[in-house]
């Protein structure tokens, strides 16, 4: 269910809030810093062209602005958050577009962690991808995960939790006619 932001039910719980490591976006932000920095170091050369100068100045210090905000932003906003009833997938796609999904935990069928690069074996980081038992367009991916195997134990246990609560629900007799005290 895809919808423009998250309210939680009565009751519900926010059990994890996970995001996706800084080393994955570290190169991007290596290169935003530098966007931000390098004009000043060209500051007084492009102040003895005066007016024009000024003007490159000006637009390269506000893209790299722009583009360190919007990177930030799109990593910061971009969350995996598991509660009690629902895994909710927040993908930040830019300064104004957001996409959120939420699967119910009785629909999740399997958590898989996916390791690729040696890298991100030496570093801990891996993906995580959430199957249901839909169709595989509403699976949700989640890249670079830190500590990805304790994220999958929380969902299991949730999941085993909410079968359980499930299944006492179901199991109960139910009795008509008696009067309660």
């Amino acid at each position: 269910m895809q919808q423009s932001s998250i309210e939680l039910h009565t009751d519900e719980h926010v059990l994890a809030v996970v995001r996706s490591s800084f080393l994955r976006e570290f190169g991007r932000f290596v290169f935003a810093t530098l966007l931000l920095l390098v004009p000043f170091f060209f500051f007084f050369p492009l102040m003895k062209l005066g007016a024009f100068g000024l003007l490159l100045f000006v637009i390269v210090e506000g893209f790299a602005i722009l583009y360190f905000g919007r990177l930030w932003i799109s990593w910061y906003y971009t969350l995996l958050i598991i509660t009690e009833e629902r895994v909710i997938d927040t993908d930040q796609q830019g300064l104004f577009k957001r996409e959120i999904i939420e699967i119910d935990i009785d629909d999740v069928s399997d958590s898989i962690i996916e390791k690729q690069r040696l890298l991100s074996r030496i570093l801990g980081i891996a993906g995580l991808r959430i199957k249901t038992d839909k169709l595989h367009e509403f699976d949700i991916y989640f890249p670079a995960i830190r500590q990805a195997n304790r994220v999958q134990e929380l969902l299991r246990e949730v999941q085993s939790s909410q079968n359980q609560k499930s299944s006492k629900q179901k199991h109960q007799p139910v009795i008509y006619g008696e009067k309660e005290e």
